[in-house]
């Protein structure tokens, strides 16, 4: 097994020397270019390392994130935990938003505008599994019960009253310090 991630560029950095630009400058930088290029920023927020390095940029370096969107199966849990009475109180698998992310986007507002969504995905989520009984092909490479709502996110925005015919750019900002594995069977 080899691990090929981007070696023709990596294998030509010299790692005995730090590099010139710290990373939250270069964080910075991009926070910069999205709010120049876009009319509404929206970041997906689960109070996780990868989406709170994110919003912390923003916010460091005042710069305006629009929308911060949280997403879970708030329903399906509460469900689950009142239906098979499990021993957990609802919020137990949605803990890093429930336990993080409320907490820190309800204290930034305080200070700071900007809109929090909160999308229940639990209904969505049931919909494709009834409806498409292929949804395992359209979910790529990530595996994951949220894998198909995130195929919906956009969709949801794009019709929107906010933004329907209104020619307004919108980027989404998600946080993924992982790189993406797929099985590629083709031989060279």
């Amino acid at each position: 097994i080899h691990w090929n991630y981007h070696d023709d560029v990596f294998g030509k950095a010299n790692w005995q020397v730090e590099p010139p630009v710290d990373i939250r400058q270069i964080y910075k930088e991009r926070a910069i270019q999205l709010r120049e290029q876009y009319d509404h920023l929206v970041l997906f927020y689960s109070g996780g390392a990868d989406s709170h390095t994110i919003l912390q940029t923003f916010i460091n370096n005042n710069i305006k994130i629009d929308e911060v969107f949280v997403y879970g199966a708030f329903k399906a849990e509460e469900k689950i935990v009142q239906e098979l009475g499990w021993d957990r109180t609802p919020g137990y698998y949605t803990r890093e938003i429930t336990q993080l992310a409320y907490p820190v986007l309800k204290e930034l507002q305080k200070t700071h505008n900007f809109k929090i969504t909160i999308w229940d995905w639990t209904d969505k989520t049931l919909e494709v599994l009834k409806t498409n009984k292929e949804w395992y092909w359209d979910v790529g490479v990530r595996y994951a019960p949220d894998a198909i709502p995130r195929q919906y996110l956009h969709e949801a925005f794009r019709h929107s009253d906010r933004f329907e015919g209104k020619g307004k750019s919108v980027a989404f900002i998600f946080g993924v310090d992982k790189p993406r594995l797929f099985r590629d069977d083709t031989s060279v």
